[in-house]
């Protein structure tokens, strides 16, 4: 499979974006290259003043990639703003492209000036789109004056015969209140395109947002290694009959686990359930878990979640479960 390219949003980076949450953990772990590339003005890239210097945008996300024939890409907002002008120029590198946070304001040049004002004064604490970018161009490592520069480059909308350049497929991911949407013009823009709809979720909460995730994930073809999704669900191998033994002996045991997130980022605290019917003996609480399984649910979001998330938790709690009504108890 080609590597991932990821290109962050606007006063992020790529570890803010894309390692914290959890993406780079998850395409590594399915064996997935990546390419998780800092726009110019953020993170570790230059930070110029000069909106002039900002033309190289798109240019330096093509250097960063010039060594891969074909790639599948990812971008949040800003990013997937920049990711529909590299697929437009160059249509035959990418192979999937799969755009969060973005609707149909890409085919329109976007007035920046809300945000340059939410940056450069006080800004109104009705805007809250403006305030949240505010606090986050004010974050460590970022340079107000270079966001706001960014936000200032010259730039050309893109056109229908951009759009219809781009012909692989296409996924749009947008909350349901996001102010970006509503994303079918996009979609119908596109040639190869559709449009999957975050329930609750705002443009801020994108990245972080399992459903989000997980339907990316899917798009790629990014799945557990020695896994495939069956009907939404994953199909994992059965408990090897001496497991069953040494579990309790009952057809149909799993092994849950508890576990809390221990770091730092958007999902830390959050407490997961993780059913693990593989082969594998059970984790004892306390020990740190790279643990995969479906989701039951987890402390902000009670729905079952198929999306297997290696990241750093440390389990609080282990059983052993047998078929109902039967209760074997907890691994000690």
């Amino acid at each position: 499979m080609p590597p991932v390219l990821l290109i962050h949003g606007f006063a992020s980076s790529a570890e803010h974006n894309w390692r914290r949450p959890g993406w780079l953990d998850l395409l590594a772990d399915a064996g997935r290259e990546t390419i998780a590339v800092d726009l110019l003005g953020h993170g570790t890239a230059p930070k110029p003043t000069d909106p002039a210097e900002y033309q190289e945008v798109e240019a330096r996300v093509a250097a960063a990639i010039d060594q891969h024939d074909v790639l599948d890409a990812i971008g949040f907002s800003a990013g997937a703003h920049v990711l529909l002008r590299l697929a437009a120029a160059q249509p035959a590198r990418f192979r999937r492209l799969a755009l969060l946070g973005v609707g149909s304001g890409a085919l329109d040049r976007t007035d920046p000036g809300p945000i340059v004002a939410a940056l450069t004064g006080e800004p109104d604490p009705e805007n809250v789109r403006g305030m949240v970018f505010r606090r986050l161009a004010d974050s460590p490592g970022n340079d107000r004056a270079a966001l706001i520069a960014f936000l200032r480059r010259p730039q050309a909308p893109l056109t229908a015969a951009d759009m219809a350049a781009i012909t692989c497929p296409v996924l749009v991911v947008l909350g349901d209140q996001d102010p970006a949407g509503p994303g079918d013009g996009l979609v119908a823009a596109l040639p190869d395109a559709r449009l999957v709809t975050l329930r609750g979720v705002d443009h801020f909460a994108t990245p972080s947002d399992f459903g989000g995730m997980q339907a990316v994930m899917d798009f790629l073809g990014v799945l557990p290694v020695g896994r495939q999704l069956r009907g939404g669900q994953l199909d994992v191998p059965p408990v090897a009959e001496q497991d069953r033994q040494r579990l309790g002996g009952q057809p149909g045991v799993q092994v849950l686990h508890t576990e809390r997130e221990q770091r730092p980022g958007p999902l830390q605290g959050l407490r997961h359930r993780r059913a693990l019917p593989q082969v594998q003996p059970p984790k004892r609480a306390g020990e740190r878990g790279d643990l995969r399984g479906q989701v039951l649910g987890n402390s902000r979001d009670p729905r079952p979640h198929d999306l297997p998330l290696p990241l750093g938790r440390r389990v609080v709690q282990v059983e052993v479960q047998a078929p109902a009504p039967q209760r074997l108890g907890q691994v000690p």
